[in-house]
């Protein structure tokens, strides 16, 4: 379930309040002021460092204090590990919450912010936050000896360390000497309540795998506290949402405590909520409750704590999708300028758009959803992935946007996002286009690994569609697309007869004979027809006047990489008339002159031409229009274009007066911190330059070596080994008794 993760909106009444004894809670607005005036948390910071410490004079101090911080109970022991971008989104998750008086976690969530800021690089924000959480936390407690000052002292003396400042850490690591010695955990080798509350409400923010370990912290909590009602919700809210996306069913004894729980915390908007969409997903009708705790939550829903998002999928559980809009924009006109509220709002009307099959949404109501996903994208920039993916779907249901949804799927797949993130949106591509986009082009993204699970486990429902450069990209997903709704004997098919790219391994009788039938069986899938003719031309077969009757087919809608252009050139090229693959680009780009996928194709059958036809030297007008494309090719792909790179730089060692330009890119291309794969790919490359452009043999085979022993099984791996052991079979190079000596020490070397 989304929003708040587990802990949320565990508010105690004033009556609880009192009960918990913390009378001085919360702070009035004076005291708020205070806490969040950077002025005020100066004073206590210096407050906190003019208290004695023991190590000032302290010979060893020093040496004390590394193992001492070791022992801390704080953020920076507690390993939390986690990827940037899932700081940010907790951040931003952070800021949602609010910081309105009444909230028992504002503590927390300062020194959590502190912890996040401090690993994003911000030094300066990181000690504002932890003197904001000192503030707080002050404010709970009568004196600075609170023991819910202990977790904020040790990210404060962890703090000072990293940077450098060891007399104030030493001076913190004093004050909780102090402070344990003051208040002793009420169980003997026990951690205090505060502490393991605060480890808890942490813990639930990164991810669901910690939620039991925070439900058995707050329970232990509780046993030292048993009156604090808020560390029993959240206990609660820590096991019923660990499964946010699944409908699992709850045991009858977690059922049970949430009944008590709302009983013992009546006034808690969030609980209610989660307790409503349990019951909804049991099958129980709950929507004359829902409507009564909607008018509730519409009192003051600005917070993620609020219980308005849980509410929202309550009325998604039930089908209610216009009763979910219309508490969204309810929300809003009280709220209009609520960043949460407004991605609140763009959920529910992509609910409304994507799962509601009755009717074809209206299009005022696509151009409100797509209105609020642009602006919550422009609200949250760092933590925008899926309501980008959302947007695109959204774009793709409005019946003229999938060119839009496609280009912006394209552009966030050439970020350069952590895995997470990559396998976020490869899944929700694959679904996204499974359902929406024409069935000709459907995919599933999955890990490499899946291979030959693709080909055998799925039982031919897929077809392979590899990475551009096969294995030797570093790419760590294969796309599985059904290219049309056609059989599984020819999804099958194509996902065996392209595994080869870049090999003319002969197919036997029995797939020609499978590739025949699929033809016949689905005589109007062009990719189909053009894999076709570039096995039968890699067999020798003269297919030509085929490849002519096939491109007038393809030009006529050209600007998918599933409309089998790409192939097509590939046949010209199996049949050496390059000159035809350009005339095909040419007139692509003719009637599609914005499409980059075009653009790249183009600069690929110029390659092709400047650099395999022997014959005759390219024109120089050639060699500039081979230049600017990969120029403009390199522009568009800016973060997955180091092939179009290394072939720019042959164009320019093709050029005749070009060499010094080659090679200064090649050596800016081998100064960047590229991934293994991507290092195979152009040291190969470069080798070949040195060979035939440069004349540098001995260099060269320097350059094959090192792409060779590079542990990545790949084309060019393979391509640089072959070359080796052509110089070993001529046996005419001064350096065969090297290269035969690397190729035997070769990891592998003995199934080459």
């Amino acid at each position: 379930m989304e929003g708040p993760d587990t802990e949320e909106s565990s508010r105690p009444t004033e009556s609880r309040r009192a009960k918990a004894g913390k009378s001085s809670y919360p702070p009035s607005p004076e005291q708020r002021k205070l806490i969040m005036s950077p002025m005020g948390a100066h004073r206590r910071s210096m407050k906190a460092l003019s208290s004695p410490s023991p190590f000032k004079d302290s010979p060893d101090g020093a040496a004390q204090s590394p193992s001492r911080l070791e022992s801390l109970q704080c953020h920076f022991t507690w390993n939390l590990e986690a990827t940037k971008s899932k700081m940010i989104r907790v951040r931003d998750e952070l800021v949602d919450i609010g910081t309105d008086e009444g909230n028992v976690w504002l503590g927390h969530i300062y020194n959590l912010q502190g912890f996040i800021h401090y690993h994003l690089g911000f030094m300066e924000e990181a000690r504002d936050f932890f003197s904001r959480a000192t503030e707080t936390f002050h404010q709970l407690g009568d004196a600075d000896e609170a023991p819910c000052l202990l977790v904020n002292y040790g990210n404060l003396a962890w703090l000072h360390h990293h940077l450098g400042e060891d007399t104030e850490s030493q001076a913190y690591l004093s004050k909780l000497d102090t402070l344990m010695e003051q208040s002793p955990p009420p169980i003997q080798d026990e951690l205090h309540p505060e502490v393991c509350a605060e480890k808890a409400w942490t813990l639930m923010k990164f991810n669901k795998d910690k939620k039991l370990q925070a439900a058995d912290y707050f329970q232990r909590a509780v046993r030292m506290k048993p009156d604090m009602v808020p560390w029993q919700t959240s206990r609660l809210l820590a096991l019923v949402t660990r499964f946010k996306y699944e409908n699992t069913d709850q045991d009858a004894d977690v059922l049970e405590e949430m009944r008590m729980a709302r009983e013992e915390d009546p006034d808690n908007r969030y609980l209610a909520a989660v307790d409503l969409l349990l019951r909804a997903k049991r099958g129980e009708q709950v929507q004359d409750e829902a409507h009564e705790l909607e008018e509730k939550i519409l009192m003051n829903p600005v917070s993620s704590y609020s219980g308005i998002k849980t509410l929202m999928r309550v009325y998604r559980e039930l089908e209610c999708y216009d009763e979910a809009v219309d508490l969204a924009e309810k929300a809003l006109k009280k709220n209009p300028d609520v960043r949460y509220l407004k991605r609140c709002a763009a959920l529910c009307y992509k609910w409304k758009i994507i799962l509601f099959k009755e009717s074809r949404p209206a299009q005022s109501m696509i151009s409100r959803a797509i209105s609020l996903h642009e602006e919550v994208i422009s609200l949250y920039p760092h933590s925008c992935l899926l309501k980008e993916v959302a947007l695109a779907n959204v774009y793709a249901k409005s019946g003229q946007g999938l060119e839009r949804a496609e280009q912006m799927y394209q552009e966030m797949m050439e970020r350069d996002l952590e895995p997470a993130d990559k396998q976020i949106l490869y899944n929700c591509y694959g679904t996204s286009n499974h359902c929406f986009l024409p069935r000709r082009m459907r995919f599933l993204c999955l890990p490499s690994s899946f291979t030959s699970a693709a080909v055998n486990g799925f039982g031919g429902t897929f077809g392979l569609r590899f990475s551009e450069r096969g294995n030797g990209t570093g790419a760590k997903s294969i796309v599985i697309g059904l290219l049309r709704p056609v059989t599984p004997q020819t999804s099958r098919l194509l996902a065996l007869v392209t595994r080869f790219k870049y090999e003319n391994t002969d197919q036997d009788a029995d797939m020609l004979e499978e590739m025949r039938m699929a033809r016949e069986e689905d005589p109007d899938n062009r990719y189909l027809a053009a894999v076709d003719l570039l096995l039968r031309a890699k067999r020798g077969e003269q297919v030509q006047d085929e490849a002519h009757e096939l491109e007038e087919k393809i030009l006529m809608n050209p600007v998918s990489s599933y409309s089998g252009i790409k192939t097509l050139m590939r046949v010209y090229r199996e049949l050496k008339c390059y000159d035809e693959a350009i005339d095909l680009a040419e007139k692509a780009l003719k009637k599609n002159p914005d499409v980059r996928y075009l653009k790249r194709c183009a600069a690929l059958c110029y390659s092709w031409k400047i650099i395999l036809l022997k014959e005759s030297r390219p024109a120089k007008s050639m060699i500039s229009r081979a230049i600017s494309l990969h120029e403009e090719v390199i522009s568009l792909y800016p973060h997955s274009s180091l092939m179009k790179e290394v072939d720019l730089a042959n164009m320019y060692a093709k050029s005749g007066q070009g060499l010094e330009r080659a090679e200064q890119m090649y050596q800016e291309m081998m100064e960047r911190d590229l991934e293994p794969a991507d290092k195979q790919i152009l040291y190969n490359r470069y080798a070949k330059y040195l060979f035939y452009d440069r004349r540098e043999y001995q260099r060269s085979i320097e350059y094959h070596m090192k792409a060779a022993e590079i542990p990545h099984p790949s084309f060019f791996q393979q391509n640089s080994i072959n070359m080796l052991k052509k110089k070993i079979d001529r046996g005419r190079d001064r350096m065969c008794r090297e290269i035969r000596e690397f190729l035997e020490n070769l990891p592998g070397s003995e199934s080459l």
